[in-house]
């Protein structure tokens, strides 16, 4: 279902938009700002993680 949702984005252009946005951010943002951006990215997929962990143990 994710999967599908980033084709669609994809194709619709609007994962593209934001990958540029997001790049233009990172090459503006200030050393401390990446590091913030940095560590919510890693906390964001260590949530994933867990979520995806839970899923897969459920009966």
């Amino acid at each position: 279902m994710i999967l599908a949702a980033l084709v669609f984005g994809w194709k619709t252009g609007q994962v593209r938009n934001d990958a540029q946005r997001l790049r233009m951010l990172w090459k503006e943002a200030s050393p401390e700002s990446r590091r913030q951006m940095r560590n919510l990215t890693l906390i964001a997929m260590a949530i994933a993680a867990l979520f995806t962990a839970w899923a897969v143990a459920q009966p």
